[in-house]
């Protein structure tokens, strides 16, 4: 036998039954209701109902199981009311206003999207229920319409306020579905208080869009008699709504959020970044970069801006707006800006934007280089070559770019070898761009430009106070900047016996130790060096470490001379005046075809690196569309007269005539490639006979 805790309130009367007279008061208050009985049949009337609550309440809880088609979840929860409390209490535990307002406030988010949503959909068209939302307890945060219905509901219980869990007032929709978690509906004597048998409630949980666990519960209480079958949908309906709606203020709130977050991050940041869209119009812009480029604002056609400076001295504008329109994803390019006090040396690295409609737009951040007088860096960062930018036809040349292709993929040491203006850095470059390490940095140094006291100091960085004049805070040196990445050190051949000792030890170790530091540094870099020099030669000589040399040359890559590859003069001519053109904001539309035959005929002792300075020279000086050879350097219009000779056949002033006979075959495959295999126009271009065209071939 189970004694009721607290004061039993039996209509309107109090009494406190001991565990011997409990069931004896039950047994008298059923007496307001009749007799138990039995019924032979289902329970799917009101005063069946009735009667099935009055035998369970009076502990004839086989006979109800056994006679009634009560509802499993209501005989479940009037077995855990009936361990709980009272079905004849004539209140329930009410918050005060105090209470209250704090149960709203910890429930603002549920109660208020509840709160439009019932206002908004809900309580014009069914004005005559009573609509309610409660929180995990049970407790009434708001009951709807906030007017008093024509018919008055019992104001002891379906109040703002109100507990209407299941341990305090018994058998509910609410109660159920709190336990539950599932809609329900509850029908007069189903509900385990007696003073709520006159009326119908409906309830469904509403649950928590991103933990889909239940935060609050939307109920509607009616007189029995004007309930419908609708009003169970219009509660699922109710809750539905209110989860969509606080999902879509929760994802407004996220992406408001993240913008903002975004926006915060971006303004603060040191590094200047804009993002456009494919069309070349700004998306977005922080102060930083709008300042760089002179005020460019959300909505500026960017390509026009760049368009718009004529900065011929160094031509980075054309390279930027390459960059911007490129296809392709750049990392730390090296580049001066263009802006309207001149210029400002960034690293630049650009992604691509894409959805699933394909590409966007571009993001482009610009990170500042600040100035270093002692440290002479060859383009630094630099890395915008790739294999595709290394223009040649010629078979040596062309097996060079598939080596390095091959030992791209790789992450050994790598030794360039070429006489000045061969190509090396680009070799460099493109070998990056194509290795496991091109998301990494690229670090070109230049190791004869830099004093040999300030090249360790450099390279491997050094301590605060290391030496007189040191930067405050030291400077981590070179190879700490190349780490996880590549780093081409031009003119190795030239490096100090003392510093190639230390490049051996970091090489050897993986670590560098910077100038009066205590502990040395991990780094994790790729080495391509480069040279004009023999270094084989140097090592006999004494100027060049032979383990240093065993050490870089594990691919040992030797790119020929211009005057080798003299087949690839007209390609390389076409493609640097078009480079030329657009760097200087120049329109040539043809080369004149005795401008070619100089370029063919002149040795090039500085390689493409002289071919490019020339025909920029060219472009610069040009006058109209057309490239002239009047416009080439003096010098290299002296040094063809003079090989030719003055005074002989027009003939003999062919490029053919000039050149050896190895030298012949190269300048004729050029002719025919330029024109298609066409003979007859190859001969003519070179002012020779069709006869002697064939002739020349067969040698």
């Amino acid at each position: 036998m189970v004694a009721w805790g607290s004061a039993l309130k039996i209509g309107f009367c109090h009494f406190h039954p001991s565990d011997g007279d409990a069931w004896a008061a039950w047994r008298s208050a059923l007496k307001t209701f009749g007799k138990k009985g039995s019924l032979n049949m289902q329970c799917s009337s009101h005063e069946e109902l009735n009667i099935a609550w009055k035998s369970f309440v009076n502990l004839d809880v086989i006979n109800v199981i056994n006679t009634y088609n009560i509802r499993p979840q209501i005989l479940e929860s009037w077995e855990r009311s009936k361990a709980m409390v009272s079905p004849f209490l004539v209140e329930t535990q009410v918050l005060n206003d105090e209470e209250l307002q704090q149960a709203r406030k910890s429930n603002h988010e549920l109660l208020r999207t509840a709160t439009k949503v019932i206002k908004n959909t809900i309580e014009d068209d069914f004005s005559h229920l009573k609509i309610a939302i409660s929180d995990t307890n049970g407790y009434l945060l708001e009951v709807f319409p906030l007017e008093k219905p024509a018919k008055s509901h019992n104001a002891y219980f379906f109040v703002p306020g109100a507990n209407w869990s299941e341990d305090v007032i018994g058998t509910t929709a609410i109660g159920i579905a709190t336990v539950t978690g599932s809609p329900i509906d509850i029908y007069g004597a189903e509900h385990w208080n007696v003073y709520l048998h006159q009326y119908a409630s409906v309830a469904s949980p509403v649950r928590d869009p991103d933990s889909d666990t239940v935060i609050g519960i939307v109920a509607i209480l009616d007189y029995l008699n004007d309930i419908t079958s609708d009003t169970i949908s219009i509660t699922k309906a109710c809750a539905l709504s209110i989860e969509e709606s606080l999902g879509a203020q929760r994802s407004h709130l996220r992406s408001e959020l993240s913008n903002k977050c975004k926006t915060m991050i971006i303004e603060t940041m040191s590094d200047a970044l804009v993002a456009i869209y494919t069309d070349g119009k700004v998306a977005y812009i922080n102060e930083r970069c709008s300042n760089i480029l002179g005020g460019v604002r959300v909505g500026d056609n960017l390509y026009h801006v760049m368009d718009n400076y004529k900065l011929q001295a160094t031509g980075d504008h054309s390279k930027l707006l390459n960059i911007l329109r490129s296809d392709n994803d750049v990392a730390d390019a090296f580049i001066s800006v263009p802006c309207p006090t001149g210029s400002i040396r960034c690293l630049i690295t650009a992604r691509n934007m894409v959805s699933s409609r394909g590409k966007i737009g571009k993001l482009v951040i610009m990170k500042e280089i600040s100035h270093s007088p002692t440290l002479q860096i060859a383009d630094l960062g630099e890395r915008t070559v790739t294999f595709d930018d290394l223009i040649g036809e010629d078979k040596a040349f062309l097996e060079k770019i598939e080596v390095a292709s091959k030992v791209a993929t790789t992450t050994c040491n790598v030794l360039l070898l070429g006489e000045s203006g061969t190509g090396k850095d680009m070799f460099a470059q493109a070998i990056h761009n194509a290795s496991p390490r091109r998301n990494g940095p690229f670090i070109a140094v230049n190791c004869a430009a830099i004093p040999k006291e300030l090249l360790a100091s450099e390279l491997f960085g050094y301590s605060e106070g290391a030496f007189t004049g040191a930067k405050k805070g030291g400077s981590p040196g070179k190879f700490i900047q190349a780490n996880h990445g590549t780093m081409f050190m031009d003119e190795i051949g030239d490096m100090p016996l003392e510093v190639q000792s230390y490049l051996l030890r970091a090489l050897e170790e993986k670590t560098v130790t910077p100038l009066a530091a205590r502990q040395p540094v991990p780094v994790d870099i790729r080495i391509i060096a480069a040279t004009n020099r023999d270094l084989l030669k140097e090592v006999s000589l004494g100027n060049f470490r032979q383990d240093l040399f065993f050490r870089l040359n594990t691919v040992t890559i030797d790119l020929p001379p211009l005057r080798e590859r003299r087949s690839d003069i007209i390609p390389l001519l076409e493609y640097l005046t078009k480079k030329m053109s657009i760097r200087h904001d120049k329109t040539i539309k043809e080369i004149d075809k005795e401008l070619v035959k100089v370029c063919l005929a002149y040795p090039w002792p500085g390689n493409v690196r002289e071919l490019q300075n020339a025909i920029e020279r060219s472009i610069i000086l040009a006058s109209d569309l057309t490239l002239s050879k009047q416009n080439l350097p003096p010098y290299i219009l002296n040094a063809v007269e003079t090989k030719v000779g003055k005074g002989t056949s027009e003939t003999e002033n062919q490029p053919l005539k000039a050149s050896t006979r190895s030298v012949q075959k190269d300048i004729i495959s050029s002719y025919l490639a330029r024109h298609h295999g066409n003979k007859s126009l190859t001969a003519k271009e070179l002012g020779i006979s069709r006869s002697t065209l064939y002739r020349k071939l067969k040698e």
